[in-house]
């Protein structure tokens, strides 16, 4: 074989090693997206990590999500909230360990807002029943609304999904009746 056909055939490999290093790695990112979303799919254990805004950052099994609470909108439209919002789940919510409760489609997808983040629910124990006093006690979207630091969000069509409306609805009436958080002006 001459140098040149050698260089052409080590040319054609180096090529098709390229192309086949490419397929694998679009392989292995929607492999990696499964996994994710299979991982997703239940109720998990999880830690708090970091929460900006809207955006809470969980981490579960050592890899981090971010996700926003499914039925609220956190109050942050003046900085006195914001800074009384960041107090309380830090001091109550931050570096613990908590379950996360996806929601879902009715075709059986996570259910995500506009920005592709995952609604949830934030519980501080393995929630069982996910009956009204268990959330009460237990369900940080539930302890936002009743502290005045958030409000219900439809979801439209969606909202319909939870069975928790009716108990967000009566903990933001609470709060409202109360003067508690945002409803005291």
């Amino acid at each position: 074989m001459s140098v040149a056909s050698k260089t052409k055939h080590h040319d054609g490999l180096v090529a098709i090693f390229v192309i086949l290093s490419l397929l694998g790695i679009l392989w292995v990112a929607k492999d990696v997206a499964k996994i994710e979303e299979k991982m997703l799919k239940r109720t998990r254990p999880a830690i708090i990590t970091d929460v900006q805004g809207e955006v809470i950052t969980i981490k579960i099994s050592g890899m981090k999500f971010k996700v926003v609470l499914f039925g609220i909108k956190l109050s942050t439209q003046t900085t006195k909230n914001q800074q009384d919002i960041k107090k309380y789940l830090r001091e109550n919510w931050l570096k613990k360990p908590v379950w996360v409760e996806f929601e879902y489609t009715s075709d059986g997808h996570i259910l995500k807002n506009q920005k592709g983040y995952p609604l949830v629910y934030i519980w501080d124990i393995q929630p069982t029943s996910g009956k009204p006093r268990e959330a009460k006690e237990h369900m940080l979207n539930v302890k936002l609304l009743l502290n005045g630091y958030a409000q219900y969000l439809s979801y439209g069509k969606n909202q319909n999904l939870s069975p928790y409306t009716k108990l967000f609805l009566e903990m933001q009436d609470v709060a409202r009746k109360n003067k508690i958080g945002i409803w005291q002006w």
